[in-house]
């Protein structure tokens, strides 16, 4: 992480996480109290990764992918409430949005980084959603059939900036702007008397 800002009125810091960059922009606050504050939200950034990555071997998705027909296993916080949101945004979208395909789309994915429609009636594009039975009061989730591969990259890295957002304003940061791999943005307050400005890159544009 480092800051690459001398104006002592907007810090600004970065690391890698997600496989991708993150960036905050804290203003109003002194270099060294913003410095410990985003490293605060950064590593609350990395916890979360290792809880909810397909990539990590002991992650909750890694875990509910490998478990048994029917077995119920714990899970942690940040499992159950993008769980919990996956599955409404699956109902209010008539199933157009499912996290549990997860890698089976990526073997459609071409050099391009296209993904090709599925094969809607093949068992193996099947959604799982309904698969996972959630018990929020024990915080476990029973699996009832094999093969629920799921991918939290749509959910994933905006869970992850509105804990960030909670770290920042527990060290009382009011004015701060957030952004993840430049995909998603998030802020807090102001920045100096002044909203905060984003530019968006036209998604055509390829330089």
């Amino acid at each position: 992480m480092n800051n690459n800002n001398c104006d002592h009125d907007l810090q600004h810091f970065e690391c890698e996480a997600m496989a991708c960059a993150w960036e905050f922009f804290i203003a109003g606050e002194t270099y060294e109290y913003s410095h410990q504050a985003a490293w605060a939200a950064f590593e609350e950034v990395r916890r979360l990764e290792y809880e909810l990555s397909r990539f990590v071997s002991s992650s909750d998705v890694t875990r509910i992918r490998c478990a048994a027909p029917g077995e119920e296993i714990p899970i942690g916080i940040a499992a159950m409430d993008c769980l919990r949101l996956a599955q409404q945004v699956h109902r209010d979208t008539k199933g157009a949005f499912d996290v549990t395909l997860g890698n089976l789309l990526e073997e459609r994915r071409d050099e391009s980084g296209l993904i090709a429609a599925p094969d809607v009636s093949s068992t193996r594009f099947a959604s799982r959603m309904s698969a996972l039975q959630l018990n929020e009061e024990a915080n476990c989730v029973r699996v009832l059939q094999s093969d629920v591969h799921l991918d939290f990259g749509a959910i994933g890295k905006g869970y992850a900036l509105d804990e960030s957002a909670k770290t920042l304003r527990e060290w009382s940061i009011e004015n701060a702007l957030l952004h993840c791999g430049q995909s998603t943005f998030l802020a807090l307050g102001e920045a100096k008397n002044s909203p905060w400005r984003i530019a968006l890159r036209n998604p055509l544009d390829e330089t």
